[in-house]
């Protein structure tokens, strides 16, 4: 992160910290520091490592802020997270996205994200985060991007009530089992990603009703049997991405149909028999991976 700073004179002789806060505007007189700020990220640093002249005008103004919709938090450090945490309060309703990435460790006082109820986008990534039922209020949201958290063995069906959600992002999250049938229900999803977990069995036919898929990403699992042929029946698929499973038996010929194909790839599963001459109607395809199965033909 970096601050901007458009008149040096203010700060010239107070500590300047590269790693401060992104989009901070000091324009002629301190109190108009953070005034009309839109996005607040916050990226490796601490408020405690600034000087307190400044620590005393930043605070101050990050609990006045009004109008706030966007937080980014990356490896963020500080004894001050209650004032972030009132800064949340204060914007709970025009606050639209919450990114937070590289956290060691998910303060208790970062709860109130949860209470913004018109939060549109929630991404937590790299930190240890449970997927708690209190999400289910965001009935607003849009994206959920969860990866790489520390999250039970299945995913929870109270997602299901996330009925507005057209992008839910679950990799490297550790869940196990069989793939949620209720899944079905987000009949608005444009993306599901399930990939770099250990999802077993078959892919659930329920999964068929989601014709707004554009983007299906079920690769390295654990998934076994043959490859559906009722993807055919999701027309507006662009990303086909099943590779690194057990999947057997041949590549379906209605794999065909999906005419906005940009990317199929199916490596490294058990598939057998011959690769469809109806593949050749992709052509809109620039990413078509085989490899590591026991195809023939060519």
């Amino acid at each position: 992160g970096s601050a901007v700073w458009e008149d040096n004179s203010i700060v010239s002789d107070i500590y300047k910290d590269e790693n401060l806060i992104n989009l901070i505007k000091i324009v002629k007189k301190p109190e108009n520091i953070l005034q009309g700020v839109k996005l607040l990220s916050l990226e490796f640093g601490e408020f405690k490592s600034i000087g307190g002249f400044l620590t005393e005008i930043l605070k101050e103004k990050l609990l006045s802020l009004k109008g706030l919709q966007i937080i980014y938090i990356d490896n963020f450090l500080s004894d001050n997270l209650q004032d972030l945490d009132q800064v949340v309060i204060n914007n709970n309703k025009s606050i639209k996205k919450i990114r937070i990435t590289n956290m060691s460790q998910m303060d208790e006082r970062l709860k109130p994200i949860l209470f913004c109820t018109h939060l549109k986008e929630l991404e937590i990534t790299k930190s240890p985060f449970e997927l708690t039922s209190r999400l289910s209020d965001l009935m607003e949201l849009e994206l959920l991007h969860i990866s790489n958290t520390k999250n039970k063995k299945t995913i929870p069906n109270w997602l299901m009530k996330l009925t507005k959600l057209n992008r839910l992002i679950l990799p490297g999250n550790n869940f196990s089992g069989s793939i949620p049938s209720w899944l079905s229900q987000l009949i608005n999803l444009k993306e599901l990603c399930l990939s770099f977990n250990s999802f077993t069995g078959k892919i659930p036919n329920e999964l068929k009703t989601l014709k707004k898929l554009t983007d299906l990403n079920l690769s390295d699992n654990k998934l076994s049997g043959p490859i559906p042929k009722w993807l055919e029946e999701l027309v507006h698929l662009e990303y086909l991405r099943l590779h690194n499973n057990k999947l057997e038996q041949s590549i379906p010929k209605e794999l065909g149909k999906l005419t906005q194909l940009v990317i199929l790839t199916l490596a490294q599963s058990k598939l057998t028999g011959t690769i469809p001459f109806e593949l050749s109607n992709l052509t809109k395809l620039w990413a078509l991976i085989l490899s590591k199965n026991n195809l023939t033909g060519s």
